[in-house]
Order: C-alpha cells, then structure tokens, then sequence
C-alpha cells in the first residue's frame, strides 16, 4: 500500500509490504508515485521470495556501503568493488537476469587482461557479496558464483629436473649450502 503526502517543499511517498515499511522524499508528486509504484513492485518480488529488480551494480554498491567499510582492507576491497561495477557487460545486467555462464564469460575476460591469482581474489570477493545478499538482505536465492569454477585451475607447476639440479647445486658452491637458496629448493 503507498501513500502519498505533501512535507513542506517536497512529496513524500511511504510504501508498507508486509512489515516492511519504506519511505522517502521526492521534489514532485509525479516523482513520488513513480518511486512508490516501483518500490512495490520490489517489496512484493522480494516478499513472495524473488528476486529484486535492481541492477547488479546496487548489490555491489551497498555491500561497499556497508560491509567493506567495517574491513581493515576497506580501501582495496572497495576499488576492486568499483572497477567491477564499470564492467557494463555485467553491471548493468538485472539481478532477477543474473546466471552463473555471466560470471564465468566475466572470470574469462578478465583473465586475459590479469594474473590467475588476482582473479581468484577478485571471485573470492563477488562470492562474499552474493553470500551476504543471501543469507542477510534476501534479495537472491542462490550464491550464482557458486556454479563457477575457480580461475586456477590451469596450474603450471615447474619441475627440476635432476640434470639442472646438479647445476643449479654447482651454481650456488659452498655459499649456498646453508644460505637462503638450498633451503628453498630441495636438492637431493
């Protein structure tokens, strides 16, 4: 139910769904029943167990609003937030729309512009975010990283061989017999 009434210079419009209650202020009326009739039609989705239609971006901004600051890495933690809003691809899509194959085309894209591990750092961080949009703001029903594999699992290990042990062995003489680099590479 949405109500509308006149404060002073401004339009206030009060939407109550269910318990939750909703209002804010709005220069015109035009406005006012443009944001109540929008802010129903969420209450109701979220109300019925769906999903917000909101933009993926909104998700992304709130958990920086809220959650990041109480973090000690809140200055990196938000930068990483703001450069995935500025993926258009992604931010702009409508969260009811959001599928894990438009997590993993993002996790591919961005592994050709950075290192493995920063994109597991980054999805580590987007899976908190849909984490915590499910389990404390409601507004998903699943985790839609969840469904994505990791970005590393393409591991390149390296492998000494016993010939370039023996020369390494030979590189480092007697100074390496207790110093940094024998301890580091296992030379039997």
């Amino acid at each position: 139910m949405a109500s509308i009434r006149r404060r002073g210079d401004l339009w206030e419009a009060s939407v109550c769904v269910g318990d939750v209650r909703r209002s804010a202020s709005h220069p015109t009326k035009r406005a006012a029943r443009a944001w109540a009739a929008a802010k129903t039609v969420e209450l109701e989705a979220v109300k019925v167990g769906g999903c917000p239609d909101v933009p993926v971006s909104v998700v992304f901004e709130r958990y920086a609003r809220e959650c990041s600051v109480t973090k000690r890495g809140c200055r990196w933690e938000v930068i990483r937030l703001n450069r995935f809003i500025q993926y258009v691809d992604l931010s702009s899509i409508r969260l009811p729309m959001l599928r894990s194959a438009h997590l993993a085309a993002w996790r591919d894209r961005r592994l050709s512009e950075v290192s493995p591990a920063s994109v597991l750092r980054e999805m580590n961080l987007i899976s908190h975010v849909f984490t915590v949009a499910v389990r404390e703001w409601n507004m998903l029903a699943e985790n839609p990283l969840k469904n994505v594999r990791d970005s590393l699992h393409n591991r390149s290990f390296r492998y000494v061989m016993i010939w370039k042990r023996r020369e390494m062995r030979a590189d480092i003489g007697n100074w390496g017999a207790r110093g940094r680099i024998s301890g580091r590479f296992p030379f039997h």
